[in-house]
């Protein structure tokens, strides 16, 4: 109901993404930290309730979530696939993009147009949907690839990564991967033994870690 009325998702848009908290130094006295796809300004929030001497931007597609965001942070109602350089003046130690790259059309562009808007030393701190997960394997094997309203395959991604193509779309859009972890969890039975039964074949050579991350966290410098 809440969603119908006001095109606002409760679970995403107010969350705050506190698992890429750890890929970036937020005690730094007025650091610069610009989140793309804010929402409703969860994380912005949390990293102001940390560092109050931060200096907090967003950029949010959803005119609602940004207006309420714009109570904690100076916020742009807009694609970020259309944000140009020029159309935001700050240049930030953080760009922040927790779920956002996979629901990008031209994901590399916008890579490309985040590196102009780092300061010298700057990262991109991303979360991106691991593509190669075992769940997403066992469902394939089974004849089903069916889209959801939210994880691996939600219905809004217009992109798929794996580990290696997330490492490429960044060298590609002029970055070098300073620091890339595994989000994982746990999995049921059946699936979990499709995955041992890959991991001891001979014929193709598979990394458990492939199989088992959910995401990967990535924090990228430009080059």
């Amino acid at each position: 109901m809440f969603q119908k009325k006001w095109g606002l998702s409760l679970s995403y848009s107010f969350c705050a993404r506190s698992d890429l908290f750890p890929m970036m130094d937020l005690s730094v006295p007025g650091i610069r930290i610009l989140e793309v796809g804010c929402a409703c300004g969860a994380t912005l929030i949390e990293i102001g309730a940390q560092n109050p001497t931060a200096k907090l931007y967003g950029v949010e597609l959803n005119e609602k979530a940004a207006a309420i965001a714009q109570t904690y942070a100076k916020v742009i109602a807009m694609d970020v696939e259309h944000v140009e350089a020029d159309e935001i003046p700050e240049r930030f130690d953080y760009i922040v993009m927790g779920d956002v790259i996979e629901h990008l059309l031209d994901p590399w562009k916008a890579l490309a147009n985040m590196r102009h808007l780092l300061a010298p030393g700057g990262c991109v701190v991303a979360s991106i949907p691991n593509v190669a997960h075992i769940s997403n394997l066992y469902n394939l094997l089974r004849g089903l690839w069916e889209y959801q309203d939210a994880g691996l395959l939600d219905r809004t991604h217009f992109r798929f990564f794996t580990q290696r193509e997330i490492v490429v779309m960044f060298q590609k859009a002029g970055f070098e991967i300073e620091d890339m972890r595994p989000r994982q969890f746990e999995v049921p039975a059946p699936i979990a033994e499709l995955r041992n039964e890959l991991l001891s074949l001979r014929s193709i050579t598979v990394r458990r870690e492939d199989l088992d991350t959910l995401q990967w966290l990535v924090r990228a410098g430009r080059k």
